[in-house]
């Protein structure tokens, strides 16, 4: 009887690390789900920066009384 209490401490001690694994791979995926939205939002504002570059014409702006400074700090 003793060696099937100690399969089963044992078994149980696998089962415990494999679900700490479980919980740092859900972890891990979540993060980096974090991280690529992040990322698609920062390529989405470097976009409309590089565009608002030439919203400019011969010094006046296309929308009257404004810059394309001020679009930059509008977006952010």
């Amino acid at each position: 009887m003793t060696s099937e209490s100690q399969r089963l401490q044992l078994a149980s001690v696998y089962k415990g690390e494999a679900d700490k694994i479980l919980q740092v791979k859900k972890a891990e995926a979540k993060y980096l789900g974090g991280v690529d939205v992040a990322r698609q939002r920062q390529a989405i504002t470097d976009g409309l920066r590089e565009y608002l570059k030439f919203l400019p014409y011969s010094g006046r702006s296309f929308i009257q009384g404004r810059n394309g400074s001020h679009y930059d700090h509008t977006i952010l």
